[in-house]
């Protein structure tokens, strides 16, 4: 009898466990075939004939990539920066590299789009997926060069899909998917092997430097949006308020403003408490940000605030932030 308990009991364990959302293996090999190496090199080459390069002159980065259904090749702007000579290489074509330029680059967002300068191999490009359809607790998968091991595999689950850490302007997907040096730049993917975000840092304590599974990507919808951008303009003017914000999942107060800024100029002063920021209420930074990245230099957004007990609205006129 108990045989028969123990038989029924790992049959519903069985059906009970729910199944894991891998991508198939025709997926994995469709969409390794647009995923780049990217290396670089940052400094002056002196060619071939003209003796080893002085001792410092000569530094690199390696990272990851992928080719989008337009053709565009994207990877982290921190990838490529400062660089002199960009290669790429295809899973299609191990052993042979191709030169590229940067098209545009944006290190708030931390994306920049590739030209190839060589004919490169003709790829099918990844689709962007719908962040919106992914949730806590789906499986995700990532393709890269961690380490320098080109075209890997890793698959994890999604911890976050609306992570906002130390930059504001940069709305994350934090997973447990085993990221390293080596993939930053690649593709987080669903298992249909549509673009999620855009692997681009990790934390960790500093022991070894190695993934604990705090892994994050830069959102698809961010990501996008600010693609568009470059593709028109190559460049993105993002407005500013001079002001600095601190919130919670309750309020966002006002801890500084800068002198002659619009904020400031406007009337808002410290320790004032944000209400609603273009007529939309605001319980956190992200709400605010969510409606500075659709807005441009020179938009009148209205701020109400709370200053000890009077309700006030301010009409602020948006300048421009300098990245610099």
């Amino acid at each position: 009898m108990k045989y028969v308990i123990a038989t029924i009991s790992l049959l519903f364990l069985l059906l009970a466990t729910p199944a894991v959302a891998k991508p198939s293996h025709e997926t994995i090999e469709r969409v390794m075939k647009s995923i780049v190496v990217v290396t670089t090199t940052i400094g002056e080459d002196l060619g071939e004939f003209s003796g080893p390069a002085p001792a410092g002159s000569l530094r690199g980065a390696l990272g990851s990539g992928f080719v989008l259904e337009n053709g565009d090749i994207i990877t982290n702007h921190h990838v490529i920066d400062n660089a002199s000579e960009i290669r790429i290489r295809f899973n299609e074509k191990r052993h042979k590299w191709y030169m590229a330029r940067v098209v545009a680059s944006d290190p708030i967002i931390d994306v920049a789009i590739l030209r190839p300068i060589d004919r490169i191999p003709e790829v099918q490009g990844l689709a962007w997926a719908d962040h919106t359809k992914v949730f806590q607790g789906d499986d995700v998968w990532a393709a890269g060069s961690p380490l320098g091991l080109p075209f890997s595999f890793t698959m994890g689950t999604v911890s976050s899909i609306n992570r906002t850490l130390n930059n504001p302007w940069q709305r994350t997907i934090q997973t447990d998917t085993a990221i390293n040096s080596g993939n930053s730049g690649g593709p987080l993917l669903t298992d249909h092997g549509e673009v999620l975000g855009i692997n681009t840092f990790i934390l960790n304590t500093g022991v070894g430097g190695g993934s604990m599974g705090l892994n994050f990507a830069v959102r698809s919808d961010w990501v996008r949006s600010a693609i568009n951008k470059l593709n028109k303009d190559q460049k993105i003017d993002r407005p500013f308020m001079g002001l600095q914000l601190t919130g919670d999942e309750e309020f966002v107060r006002i801890t500084g403003v800068v002198s002659g800024a619009p904020g400031g100029m406007a009337g808002v002063r410290v320790d004032d408490q944000v209400l609603k920021f273009d007529d939309k209420e605001v319980f956190s930074l992200n709400t605010i940000y969510d409606i500075l990245r659709n807005a441009k230099p020179g938009d009148i957004k209205p701020l109400a605030i709370n200053r000890r007990g009077r309700f006030l609205v301010f009409d602020i006129e948006l300048g421009l932030l300098n990245t610099n």
